[in-house]
């Protein structure tokens, strides 16, 4: 059964009630790194995206746009609720992941994935995109706010690659 490309947004809502749920702080410069590598753990070992979405180029790395904007009001401080969708007139429940749509192999991946991702200092995470070509080489154009090409899912697939080894045992 293939993987079922699942919203961003509802990834998001998703580890944020993780988080809650264990007592982990999540920012949304966490967010945004955590999903960057669990779409490239994806990419990796299932040859698969994980989200529809796509990842842009910028000053702290890779950011899924309209993830980034559902929670910029948090700034740099712990993000404590789940975005609702809709529209400010009609505002409905948080989309939430659809893990039925993962095997058992997919989901354990996604959790254990997950759990390890979340316990990395941000700014390592951040530390590591900015030390792949895929940011290095445009840092001066994302620096200075010109266009650049988004992330591509070879990119994000290498990312994950280059740092399995640390996410999964923890050396930081």
């Amino acid at each position: 059964m293939a993987i079922e490309e699942q919203e961003p947004i509802g990834v998001a809502n998703f580890i944020i009630k993780r988080a809650i749920e264990n007592k982990w702080a999540v920012t949304n410069l966490q967010l945004q790194k955590v999903l960057f590598f669990l779409q490239g753990a994806f990419l990796y070992k299932f040859n698969t995206p994980l989200m529809d979405g796509s990842f842009s180029k910028w000053d702290y790395g890779p950011v899924e746009q309209d993830v980034y904007h559902r929670y910029r009001n948090n700034g740099p401080m712990m993000i404590e609720s789940l975005a609702p969708s809709g529209t400010i007139f009609d505002i409905k429940p948080p989309k939430m992941m659809q893990e039925e749509s993962f095997s058992e192999a997919e989901n354990d991946f996604f959790e254990e994935t997950l759990e390890k991702l979340l316990k990395i200092n941000p700014w390592e995470l951040v530390k590591w995109t900015h030390s792949l070509p895929s940011w290095r080489n445009y840092e001066r154009a994302i620096k200075l706010h010109d266009k650049v090409d988004e992330y591509s899912n070879e990119e994000i697939s290498e990312a994950y690659k280059q740092f399995e080894g640390k996410i999964n045992d923890g050396t930081i």
